[in-house]
């Protein structure tokens, strides 16, 4: 074959390639509009959810447990807010701040947040998820029983990496609770379980003045 012949034929493999490319490219951004739209649809879906249940909440014998529930469902929608586009892992530092700021809005200012989160920590997907949903129902814990009867209070949750253990410590000064006879109730089971997915390890205690919250995980 001459150097012509081949120039040719290396001329038409790479316009090939740009082609299959092209075709390539196309199919990913319609994946990524798919997504997109799926996203939009179950956030839509999920706000419709707290709407119904916040009217049922002005109209149910234990409008705290309904109460709850749209807690929770905030939280699922700013995690999949935080979550959406990436795609390989998050970062710990952009998403749990966000939490913080969804559920103070819920619950409103009667209690200060304080949230230190190291920079360099990343989770997959699923880890990310559960240590969002874990923090959100310790939060939550915190403040509809530990500051029922106080004026105002304080919550401080620190997480870094220890090692090859990443720890999540979430404090209140609140009134404090017995752990031994509040693990079955109060979304402590719920934890425990969410805890177990991580393959991690969760403690609750009670302080001085207030309780805590300790999750451990393998980094």
């Amino acid at each position: 074959m001459s150097g012509e012949a081949r120039v040719d034929d290396l001329r038409a493999h790479i316009t090939e390639l740009e082609l299959k490319l092209a075709d390539a490219e196309q199919q990913v951004q319609e994946y990524a509009n798919q997504c997109a739209e799926q996203q939009h649809r179950v956030r839509n879906a999920l706000q419709a959810l707290s709407l119904l249940l916040s009217a049922q909440a002005r109209t149910a014998q234990q409008p705290e447990l309904c109460m709850r529930c749209i807690t929770r469902l905030a939280s699922v929608c700013e995690l999949n807010e935080a979550l959406c586009g990436n795609e390989k892992d998050i970062s710990v530092a952009e998403f749990l701040p966000v939490l913080t700021h969804s559920i103070q809005q819920a619950f409103g200012d009667k209690v200060s947040f304080d949230t230190q989160v190291e920079n360099d920590v990343r989770l997959d997907h699923r880890r990310a998820r559960c240590l969002g949903l874990i923090y959100s129902e310790a939060a939550m814990n915190a403040l509809k029983h530990g500051f029922r009867d106080l004026p105002s209070g304080r919550l401080r949750t620190t997480f870094r990496r220890l090692n090859n253990h990443c720890e999540m410590v979430v404090d209140d000064n609140g009134v404090g609770f017995d752990p031994p006879a509040s693990v079955s109730g109060h979304g402590l089971g719920y934890m425990s379980e969410l805890a177990k997915q991580l393959g991690g390890e969760l403690k609750f205690e009670r302080l001085q003045l207030g309780s805590r919250v300790r999750l451990t995980f393998l980094a």
